[in-house]
């Protein structure tokens, strides 16, 4: 069984802070034909890694709720 990594872009990294408000994305590269699944609180995306070896996931804005 052949190995193979997805990876996030390194703009991308734990406790991040996002965009108030603004819509986003997510991306990064992997093997083509692969499936991307991306969960940020309780919103999911999936994405296929295209033939450039390229994937995103696109995120509605982020409401907090903290107040």
């Amino acid at each position: 069984m052949e190995s193979f990594e997805l990876h996030v872009d390194q703009i991308f990294s734990d406790n991040m802070i996002l965009p108030a408000g603004k819509s986003f994305q997510i991306s990064g590269a992997g093997r083509a034909g692969s499936t991307v699944k991306v969960k940020i609180a309780s919103d999911i995306k999936r994405a296929i890694v295209k033939r450039d070896g390229r994937w995103t996931c696109r995120f509605d804005p982020v409401i907090d709720t903290r107040s």
